[in-house]
């Protein structure tokens, strides 16, 4: 595991110090360098994974660098609405240091961590952020004299969905009326049983619909989770809803970058660079639709409706060439032709997404996210300068990591 300590990184496993740095960026500096930069880097011969693991309060202000017992781990980054980061780490836990602890232990069940990725180029170390994780299942292990814990951690949508701490048994009502964005943030800072609110910090929402209003009541009963109303409330919206690499919560849209196909390219593959280890492209048709009518509420006999079909005669699955693949989807809680047009596009690429996807295994490469799009050029698989949007992320985290991707070429998606 590579690490910075002291001005250098070094190399934990043996011991050394690989390079010196005299500077720091940090937050999510990879954007700053600019397409160009970052191909150099990334393709050239010498590329040093280092990482950063740090132990948060629960107020997400640095508690302690866990670095230097950071082993190994895994990395994962998936597209949906709820937990969209997961993590895998192995620390290292001599004297019992890292044992879960209710109080008086370093962690238990819902600590907090956070991962940085950097690259370093020339003198300077570049940071990017991943996520805020939280601790779900430890598991500790001796091996003759080596002391380890395993930990699973998940994003902070966990604290909703009752993937940690189960169920809150409180209630919180949001009459009709409110505007979504308020509704969320009446949710979002509902105590969750112990007079803390389930998150301190602000959602970066969707500003299309943040003055859309409820048109229901929206109730937190007993047994019910609050990770299940916020998803719901975004199908009304036709947001996902999840958290960024920072830990804040997002309610985006994204039907109209896709409608006007307004993805710039982050980064470019090509067949022979020293990037791409293989390459493989997959079909999975049954999941295919190219036809979503949804039905809304119904108002004075009139029912809210509306169709997206998929027509692009650049996509393998359009109307034309398969004929109609149709779903049906009911939603009271609709109540006008707008929210439901909104809502048939919105299903009608997520049931694209995945149809047929090319998936990349590469070197490291920390600077790409979900929904950012690449340029592929890979002429053995038929592949000329293709556009595609990642939708999913895994990398190794360790001295040699690797990271893969799943991608769908946009002419799947753009209708």
């Amino acid at each position: 595991m590579n690490i910075y300590k002291n001005g250098y990184i070094v190399d934990t496993v043996n011991n050394i110090n690989i390079a010196s740095v005299t500077k720091q960026v940090y937050l999510n500096s990879f954007g700053k360098l600019g397409i160009n930069t970052l191909m150099d880097v990334f393709k050239g011969d010498i590329v040093i994974p280092v990482f950063r693991l740090y132990l948060l309060y629960d107020n997400e202000q640095v508690r302690m660098d866990a670095s230097e017992d950071f082993i190994s781990g895994d990395l994962s980054i998936q597209y949906q609405s709820g937990q969209r980061r997961s993590m895998n780490i192995t620390l290292a836990n001599i004297d019992d240091k890292w044992n879960p602890k209710p109080i008086t232990g370093l962690i238990w069940t819902g600590s907090k961590f956070r991962l940085d990725t950097g690259i370093l180029i020339k003198d300077t170390l570049y940071w990017k952020q991943q996520g805020v994780f939280l601790v779900k299942d430890p598991q500790s292990a001796r091996e003759n004299s080596n002391q380890t814990i395993s930990l699973s951690l998940c994003d902070k949508f966990g604290l909703l969905d009752g993937t940690v701490y189960g169920r809150t048994s409180l209630k919180t009502i949001v009459p009709v009326g409110v505007p979504m964005y308020q509704a969320f943030n009446v949710l979002l800072n509902s105590d969750r049983g112990n007079g803390v609110p389930f998150d301190f910090k602000p959602i970066l929402f969707n500003t299309r619909h943040k003055n859309t209003l409820t048109y229901y009541t929206i109730k937190q009963e007993g047994g019910n989770t609050l990770g299940e109303i916020f998803t719901d409330m975004g199908d009304t919206i036709s947001s996902d809803v999840y958290y960024n690499e920072f830990g804040n919560m997002i309610v985006k849209s994204i039907v109209n970058e896709f409608i006007s196909a307004n993805f710039p390219v982050v980064y470019r593959f090509n067949e022979n660079d020293k990037d791409i280890i293989s390459a493989s492209i997959n079909y999975n048709t049954s999941q295919t639709r190219n036809k979503i009518t949804v039905k809304g509420a119904i108002v004075n006999g009139y029912q809210f409706s509306a169709t997206a079909k998929n027509r692009n005669p650049k996509s393998d699955y359009c109307i034309q060439y398969n004929g109609e693949i149709p779903e049906y989807i009911s939603d009271s809680k609709l109540y006008a032709d707008e929210l439901c047009m909104d809502r048939a596009m919105y299903e009608l690429i997520n049931y694209t997404r995945g149809s047929k996807t090319l998936n990349l295994s590469c070197t490291y490469l920390p600077v790409l996210d979900i929904n950012q799009s690449v340029l592929v050029y890979y002429p053995s698989l038929g592949l000329y300068n293709e556009n595609y949007i990642i939708d999913a992320i895994s990398m190794s985290i360790s001295s040699d990591a690797k990271t893969v991707l799943t991608l769908t070429n946009t002419n799947e998606v753009i209708f």
